[in-house]
């Protein structure tokens, strides 16, 4: 339906008679943007438009007899739906908390939806935000269910993080996980590795594909002859059972104690700090020192990767600067004026970097 900016009486009608009407259609009758209607329609504080503005907006959610889902009473303040897979897992829990403290410091709540890797669980997820009320959404990972997110993003303001290449259309803040894999191999391949073990899960199962991480880790290697990576992976844990990136910690100990069999093999590339952290517990086990036997590298920079008896060499991925300016472009989303259809996406990206601890070194001789 084209968008003239104009207020119609007959076209209203139209749309009235045709099925229930959402927020987005009050918003292509008036002539302005979904969040224009949601901040109009909800009273928000703080934000301010033109009489003539309020008065168009006002008189079609009128014409369609359009009733606002907050009004029920669900939430106490405008609130962000804030997707993650897993809230145990740090990477994201950072991330989450950045949202939470920068939505709470401009008077939003935000609510955190756990997807745990599930197409079908993500899917239900939003149909619930579709019809709760919510004032915007940030997807803490590329979602799953893409076509879906888009026409969600078309009637709530809607930030992606994580967007891969060829998601257009989605205001998105990047973390290109291809570096990250290029970073570590570069790393390893720098000090003089040219036998590693990549450790990886594998989430296949899960309808997720080889990971970004993982091909900008092959890459690096396929760029050098005599390199060889090795890939040792294995079923990534089901995310609802309570502890399982301790499960992953202890599949990437089983991987390594398969991996060490190849008397090659001098370094390890781990998908994660966690999975680093079960490589380390094997070669400790085996008696194995870390650097002077095994490099070991990650891909996180968590909290405990600084810690002294910890120091791993891993790679910053920048979730609190993630989560910051995930909310930051929602914000301008959700005061954005009052256009109907946005001319223009923003994507903003983070280069992540190699951070050198004492777990690399130059190969054994």
């Amino acid at each position: 339906m084209p968008l003239t900016g104009i207020y119609s009486p007959e076209r209203g009608e139209e749309m009235a008679r045709n099925r229930k009407a959402s927020l987005k259609d009050v918003a292509e009758l008036a002539g302005v943007s979904v969040s224009c209607v949601s901040m109009i329609l909800s009273g928000r504080a703080g934000v301010s438009f033109s009489g003539e503005t309020v008065k168009k907006v006002r008189a079609a959610a009128e014409q369609l007899d359009y009733h606002r889902p907050a009004e029920n009473g669900m939430f106490d303040r405008p609130t962000i739906a804030v997707f993650i897979t897993i809230v145990t897992g740090s990477y994201y829990t950072f991330i989450s908390q950045a949202v939470t403290q920068k939505a709470n410091e401009m008077g939003y709540d935000t609510l955190i939806l756990e997807t745990h890797h599930s197409r079908e669980r993500e899917l239900r997820l939003m149909h619930m935000v579709r019809r709760g009320g919510f004032a915007g959404i940030v997807f803490a990972v590329t979602p799953i269910n893409r076509d879906y997110m888009r026409e969600l993003a078309e009637i709530i303001p809607t930030v992606v993080i994580q967007s891969p290449p060829g998601l257009t259309g989605v205001d998105a803040v990047i973390n290109d996980n291809n570096r990250v894999g290029r970073l570590a191999a570069e790393h390893m391949l720098s000090l003089g590795h040219r036998h590693v073990a990549y450790i990886g899960i594998d989430r296949s199962w899960q309808s997720m594909k080889d990971s970004a991480c993982f091909l900008g880790t092959k890459e690096a290697f396929d760029r050098v002859p005599d390199a060889v990576l090795s890939v040792y992976s294995a079923p990534g844990p089901d995310a609802l059972v309570p502890g399982s990136f301790h499960e992953t910690r202890t599949l990437a100990a089983k991987l390594a104690l398969e991996a060490v069999k190849d008397p090659l093999i001098t370094g390890f590339i781990c998908i994660t700090d966690y999975t680093a952290y079960g490589v380390m517990d094997t070669l400790s086990g085996l008696g194995k020192r870390v650097p002077e036997d095994y490099s070991v590298c990650g891909c996180n920079n968590l909290f405990s990767s600084s810690l002294a008896g910890v120091s791993l060499t891993t790679v910053d991925r920048h979730p609190v600067e993630l989560g910051f300016a995930a909310f930051d472009l929602l914000m301008k989303k959700l005061n954005g004026g009052e256009t109907a259809s946005p001319v223009s996406v923003t994507h903003i990206e983070y280069l992540s970097r190699l951070v050198v601890r004492s777990t690399t070194a130059a190969p054994r001789t």
